[in-house]
């Protein structure tokens, strides 16, 4: 009974000071701030076999432009990997217009809680939805301005090409169709970021891009199936925006333990960094594989600089989605990763150096009364700010991201493509040159070869075959340039399609002259000649040039003498809106008597021919 006693009391004391020494422990014991920072930094994307899949269909995506509302951007256009997946332009354009923003670099996405500079999205899907999918419409500086939808090649029953009609909806300009007017964001409460939320889809992009046939192969080794819907687009091109991870750069192999990894001035220019310049404070060094950014966002004092100069065009930035005062003018850190790669900087573009970047901020950045208190200005003489900038430029990933290292599986070994005019006649004698286009495949250490493979369309079938180049895409390019391709674009993954050519075939054109400079080895031809007082040249002496859309080119086949004359053999290839016109040929520097001299009229066939006699 004592000894139960006894020890009762001894687990009660043991007890009892547990509890007193409880916080003490759980203190020791709980990861601090900063051991909890160390499993920060890039989180890999993980990819299995069906990703790996999405990823190689959505880099081909990537850049097509017909992966656009109006056919005429490609993500590419403002994500340039070759520019550190980043814009040369200051302000990047797109299918609404000169943006007032410079685009954010698609890097390490798969650690990035939301997309854009303000987070208007909350991740890379939504983004291509709302990019794609919803009626083409401004939304710069919150202003909601509707512009003309592309048209569907054919209608879809199974879902609808556009938006119902709604009480926002108004009649376009030049009577276009009418397009929905999303509401303006709402003061509170909004979440479905982008005016994305659950609004129809509009899936004329998807009913395009597979009537085009061009990507049937693609879609059915990812999905089963050659249909292709918008949602199936976003799903393959945020597997790719994924899969563009930042590589080591000297600072990573410095921090494995490569002293030599980096210079002394970068090194003093770390120390900077993560010390008197604060700029650790939002370029985050934590992780085996530092992300260089908070991924919070910032007001910086940059978006004061324009707005004291035009108030009109103040950019409320993050404000724009939460209604929050304290987020006015507040941008999303971007990462420092390759910064070296993609000048210019900040969210509008306005410093072209890197140097101009640490020197704003190292005089405390603007005035502006909202400006994130962390941006206080340092002392910086000439010699920091050349360290910093050389800390920052060792941060530049040492083989570019995004590379493929081998080619798709789906890849046919040859490719055929018969060439054909809008009418179903076969373009024999048509000379094609497949230039490779997109992205080089880095294989043993380099890109693919990018040398065109030139062909000539078979006279019987119309068809040319050839082994796809190690490029996602090759691009035809019709008699040197001369002619254009519907859809000139030919992703690696396509077996076999017939390729219309906006001409109906070719005419021949001889020309005599009694100087050889009238004979030039190309010739343009239209409709619209823009004819002076029955001259050919300007009063200035300069060459009247062909106007408007409708034009042709001949080449010159042949050049013989004949005595005093020079007589030039041509043909050329003759535009769908050109066949049975009259249209006038420019000679530069010829000047006739009479326009009439340099006017044929179009046909095509072996025997279409037509004649022009300067001599006389």
């Amino acid at each position: 009974m004592t000894m139960g006693n006894s020890r009762g009391r001894r687990i009660q004391r043991a007890v009892m000071v547990l509890i007193l020494l409880a916080p003490a422990l759980i203190i020791a014991l709980a990861p601090s701030a900063d051991a909890g920072k160390e499993d920060e930094g890039r989180q890999p994307f993980k990819v299995n076999a069906k990703t790996a899949k999405k990823i190689e269909l959505g880099r081909r995506l990537f850049y097509d432009k017909m992966v656009s509302q109006t056919s005429a951007q490609a993500c590419v256009d403002c994500h340039d990997p070759n520019h550190g997946f980043s814009d040369k332009r200051r302000f990047s354009q797109d299918e609404r217009g000169l943006s007032p923003r410079h685009s954010q670099p698609i890097l390490n996405t798969a650690s990035n809680p939301s997309t854009h500079w303000d987070g208007e999205f909350e991740n890379v899907e939504e983004a291509v939805k709302a990019r794609i999918g919803r009626p083409l419409v401004q939304q710069y500086y919150g202003v909601d301005m509707p512009v003309a939808p592309t048209t569907p090649t054919r209608p879809r029953r199974a879902r609808p090409t556009t938006r119902p009609p709604t009480s926002g909806q108004g009649p376009i300009a030049g009577g276009s169709p009418t397009v929905p007017v999303p509401p303006p964001v709402p003061a509170r409460g909004f979440r479905g970021r982008g005016n994305t939320g659950s609004s129809p889809i509009d899936e004329s992009v998807a009913v395009r891009i597979e009537d085009s046939k061009r990507y049937a192969e693609a879609f059915r080794a990812v999905y089963g199936t050659s249909n292709v819907t918008v949602a199936k687009i976003a799903d393959a091109m945020a597997a790719y925006c994924h899969s563009i991870e930042s590589t080591d750069s000297k600072y990573d192999k410095f921090k494995q333990g490569d002293e030599t990894a980096l210079t002394a001035s970068a090194k003093r220019g770390l120390e900077l960094f993560k010390g008197r310049a604060g700029c650790a404070q939002c370029h985050s060094l934590n992780g085996d594989h530092a992300l260089l950014t908070d991924y919070a966002f910032h007001n910086t004092g940059i978006a004061w600089l324009r707005t004291n100069v035009d108030k009109a065009a103040n950019d409320f930035g993050r404000k724009r989605f939460t209604s929050d005062a304290s987020d006015e003018r507040a941008f999303k850190t971007p990462t420092l990763r390759d910064a070296k790669r993609r000048p210019p900087y900040m969210h509008d573009g306005r410093f072209k150096t890197l140097e101009e970047v640490v020197r704003y901020y190292a005089k405390g950045g603007s005035t502006d009364p909202l400006q994130d208190e962390r941006i206080k200005g340092f002392e910086a003489s000439d010699e920091d700010v050349k360290d910093l900038v050389a800390f920052i430029e060792s941060l530049t990933s040492i083989e570019r991201p995004g590379y493929a290292k081998t080619a798709w599986d789906a890849r046919p070994a040859k490719q055929r493509l018969r060439f054909v005019s809008p009418s179903g006649r076969i373009l024999k004698g048509l000379r094609v040159a497949m230039i490779p286009h997109g992205d080089g495949f880095f294989i043993d250490g380099q890109v693919a070869s990018n040398d065109p493979i030139r062909l000539t369309v078979e006279k019987r079938s119309g068809w040319v075959e050839f082994a796809p180049p190690m490029w996602t895409h090759s691009k035809i390019e019709i008699e040197d340039g001369l002619v254009e391709a519907a859809i000139p674009l030919v992703p690696d993954t396509l077996k076999k399609a017939k390729i219309t050519v906006p001409v109906e075939g070719k005419m021949k054109l001889t020309i005599t002259a009694k100087r050889e400079s009238f004979t030039p080895e190309t010739l343009l031809a239209g409709t619209s000649y823009a004819i002076n007082s029955r001259q050919a040249i300007r009063g200035d002496g300069t060459p009247i040039t062909v106007t408007g859309g409708q034009q042709m080119h001949f080449r010159r086949t042949g050049l013989v003498r004949l005595g005093d004359k020079v007589v030039a053999r041509y043909e050329g290839w003759v535009p769908t809106n050109l066949l049975d016109n009259r249209i006038y040929v420019q000679i530069d520097g010829y000047s006739p008597n009479s326009a009439s001299k340099l006017a044929i009229d179009t046909d095509v066939g072996d025997e279409a021919a037509a004649r022009i006699d300067l001599t006389k």
